[in-house]
């Protein structure tokens, strides 16, 4: 799987780091790791890291039931769901302009794509030495 993921409570934060070349069939594998994990849950703020992907295989439909299922997972009820992509290359930004046209029919999904840590920390209201160490730790 090109995807690992880590949930910090204490910042209610999940912060996921893709890889390599992605395929859309990955993140369901993901989904089903989420549904066995006591720590996702509603409220939960998103760091997706595209830094280190390669390449990606978009299925269209899949992804659309993909995002429900996450919307179901992350979104509390009466607020936004903060998802913000790190996307500091040319290769990240182009893989993630679908995405962020597909999250924009959500009206409660605060969408954010960037190329600095500074901005996604300020997003997602945590110390920037947090998002930092996600980034840079080894996989």
């Amino acid at each position: 799987m090109s995807v690992t993921y880590t949930v910090l409570p204490q910042y209610q934060l999940h912060y996921a780091r893709y890889f390599g070349h992605h395929h859309t069939v990955h993140t369901s594998q993901l989904l089903a790791d989420y549904r066995r994990d006591p720590l996702i849950r509603r409220g939960l703020r998103s760091v997706l890291d595209f830094s280190r992907i390669q390449s990606a295989e978009l299925d269209l439909d899949l992804r659309r039931r993909q995002m429900e299922d996450l919307y179901g997972m992350f979104y509390q009820p009466g607020t936004t769901w903060c998802v913000t992509y790190y996307c500091p290359t040319e290769i990240s930004r182009g893989l993630t302009s679908m995405q962020q046209k597909m999250w924009e029919s959500w009206p409660d999904v605060d969408f954010l794509v960037s190329d600095n840590i500074r901005d996604i920390a300020q997003k997602v209201d945590v110390h920037e030495d947090v998002i930092r160490s996600l980034v840079t730790q080894k996989v």
